[in-house]
């Protein structure tokens, strides 16, 4: 008897929603068997997006678990559930948006990345609209850093700049810094709560945001 072929190191063999592996990983996909999944059995493994180096990764992923289904018809795979950039990839993603959106964490990985995610799904990013590659361009183009508030970026950003030298201390309290430091940076500036103490600062040039926080008209 015949063992069973070693999955591809892009792919954790491990259930939707498996904890150990959404807790150790980055952004990835469940990868199922679409015959066996339809006859109400769960094949597939979770996809690390950062392991896929090019499309023959992802296409050695998915016929792996074709061979290995207990279904003997299947011939698809569909992705059936996601965490962080894998939500934006569908259910049956081309090959190319799969290696481009594991190159682009790949780059990121990090500090950096859960604020890419968060860019991500604010601008509502989808393949359909251009390549992670174009993404990662704009991304690094409007992100300004992390920090604890968005009071904290203006301070350090004025500070840096050396505007706030002039200032007497006494008086320093009184300032609208954000308003002060939107000015500087031009653009519509966005706060994204991170959900780690912390929040990510984005620049949207030429255009408003909804969810940009304006200064103060006062």
């Amino acid at each position: 008897m015949s063992s069973s072929p070693s999955p591809p190191v892009c792919l954790v063999e491990a259930p939707p929603g498996h904890g150990l592996w959404l807790g150790v990983l980055g952004p990835t996909n469940w990868v199922g068997a679409l015959s066996a999944y339809n006859e109400g059995t769960l094949h597939g493994g979770w996809l690390d997006l950062e392991q896929v180096g090019d499309d023959g990764d992802w296409r050695q992923a998915c016929a792996h678990l074709i061979a290995t289904s207990p279904e003997p018809r299947d011939a698809r795979i569909r992705i059936l559930d996601a965490t962080g950039l894998g939500r934006r990839l569908g259910q049956d993603p081309a090959p190319a948006d799969v290696v481009e959106l594991g190159r682009a964490a790949r780059a990121l990985a990090g500090e950096v990345l859960p604020a890419f995610e968060a860019w991500i799904e604010l601008v509502e990013w989808s393949p359909d609209h251009h390549g992670a590659g174009e993404a990662l361009e704009r991304f690094r183009r409007c992100f300004l850093g992390r920090f604890p508030s968005l009071e904290s970026w203006a301070v350090g950003r004025l500070e840096g700049a050396g505007l706030l030298a002039p200032v007497p201390e006494a008086l320093r309290p009184f300032l609208d810094a954000v308003a002060w430091a939107h000015a500087d940076v031009g653009g519509e500036v966005v706060e994204v709560d991170l959900g780690e103490k912390d929040v990510a600062i984005f620049r949207f040039e030429g255009r408003s945001h909804p969810t940009a926080r304006k200064p103060s008209s006062s």
